[in-house]
């Protein structure tokens, strides 16, 4: 969701989609349990789903939640992305937990050149 925009203004910047996939990070809408009135939260979580929602979301530069719905501007499509995108279970958890100190020193390195 940043990487798009800023490429929109600055073409060095370029978007790369690596040959191995990508990685999806995902969020969470959730609705908690309380005395007071849900009606409220109800409301944005249902607009979220519904067309307005999507279409913000997608002019955020963030794929949409609903299938079908358009892909962001300059964006892949994302059943080509998710075609590549790495799976995540508690084995590929532990890997990134193990090697996170030479993972972010591969990214400065690679960054910084």
């Amino acid at each position: 969701e940043n990487a798009i925009p800023a490429h929109d203004k600055d073409k060095r910047i370029k978007i790369v989609y690596p040959e191995d996939g990508v990685i999806i990070q995902n969020n969470a809408l959730a609705i908690i349990k309380k005395k007071e009135s849900r009606a409220t939260a109800e409301k944005v979580a249902d607009w979220f789903f519904h067309d307005d929602g999507q279409a913000a979301m997608v002019r955020g530069y963030m794929y949409a939640t609903v299938p079908g719905k358009e892909t962001p501007k300059g964006a892949k499509p994302l059943s080509e992305v998710m075609a590549k995108a790495q799976k995540w279970d508690q084995s590929k958890v532990e890997e990134f937990m193990n090697d996170r100190e030479e993972i972010k020193e591969q990214f400065m390195n690679i960054m910084l050149q």
